[in-house]
């Protein structure tokens, strides 16, 4: 039981890749601020802008702001909504698909667009019934009628790592403030994951990102470096260890109970032995005495794994 159930959690944690598209190439950023205590906080939009200019080894880099709600009324109770604001390439980095609809395009995130929303499966069965017309029509978010553009899949989760303060599961998404382009570089709030062209490499790409915050260091006067991590190694790397730890010891308790079932069954063909002597004075062969053991062994197998 100890070795199904850490087997089966070392195989979610560390072994199955992200379910996204390629998740080999998705990057996760930080800003490193270790000179004020937090080696690992959120980008300002001038940084997430630099990074999209100065890079070659990522094909794109998507933000995702994620520490607040919004009010959906209109039809039915009045309820707060765990929300993102999102650069509108963010699901398209992220390589996940909607299960109705489409996620947001550039124009969605342009200044005067019509306001859209995307919709987390939870939320669309609940508070919408499951009904598919809902992609297309208006909702008041925010008391402000709010097209619905799409619904994400029922199994749709975030991935992040667990200190970037992103929950795995909200309920709408909603493309960033229009006038986000003019914040200035030391409003820090995104989270930003990136996107490998094919061929890069982590190192690669390590050291490019690097190289463009030493450039803003020096046009800026002020310190700037970034931590660039796979995804995938960010996101469990904090239980890595003690999950690989507790494999090791169910693994080592796996095998003393193997050494135990040998050493019985062992004991059992010793005592054995005068039988099998008469089976084969009776004219047993050998072949089916070692069918015999064969099918025996199998019996015991199939009760041990049941």
């Amino acid at each position: 039981g100890a070795n199904t159930a850490i087997f089966s959690v070392v195989q979610a944690m560390l072994v199955e890749p992200l379910p996204y598209r390629d998740p080999d190439r998705l990057l996760f950023i930080w800003l490193d601020r270790s000179d004020v205590g937090y080696p690992r906080g959120p980008l300002s939009w001038p940084d997430l802008k630099d990074l999209r200019d100065g890079s070659r080894t990522c094909a794109a880099f998507g933000g995702i702001w994620a520490t607040g709600t919004v009010a959906l009324t209109g039809e039915g109770d009045p309820e707060q909504l765990r929300a993102g604001l999102v650069t509108t390439n963010f699901f398209d980095v992220l390589g996940a698909e909607p299960a109705l609809g489409r996620t947001f395009r550039a124009e969605d995130g342009a200044p005067g667009a019509t306001p859209t929303v995307l919709l987390g499966w939870d939320l669309f069965e609940r508070r919408f019934g499951g009904d598919p017309s809902i992609v297309g029509q208006r909702i008041r978010v925010n008391d402000q009628p709010t097209t619905v553009i799409g619904v994400m899949p029922r199994a749709f989760r975030l991935l992040l790592p667990a200190d970037s303060s992103v929950p795995d599961r909200l309920q709408v998404w909603q493309p960033l403030f229009a006038d986000v382009e003019s914040w200035p570089r030391g409003s820090l709030f995104l989270r930003v994951v990136a996107r490998m062209r094919p061929g890069a490499t982590v190192a690669g790409a390590r050291d490019e990102i690097a190289s463009i915050a030493e450039r803003i260091s020096g046009e800026t006067g002020g310190r700037r470096a970034f931590t660039t991590v796979a995804l995938q190694d960010d996101d469990v790397r904090e239980i890595r260890g003690p999950l690989l730890a507790l494999f090791a010891g169910v693994g080592i308790l796996l095998a003393i109970a193997c050494v135990n079932v040998a050493g019985l069954l062992i004991a059992r063909a010793a005592s054995r032995s005068k039988e099998t002597a008469l089976r084969l004075a009776l004219g047993a062969s050998r072949a089916r005495l070692i069918r015999q053991s064969l099918v025996e062994g199998l019996l015991l197998t199939a009760a041990g794994v049941s």
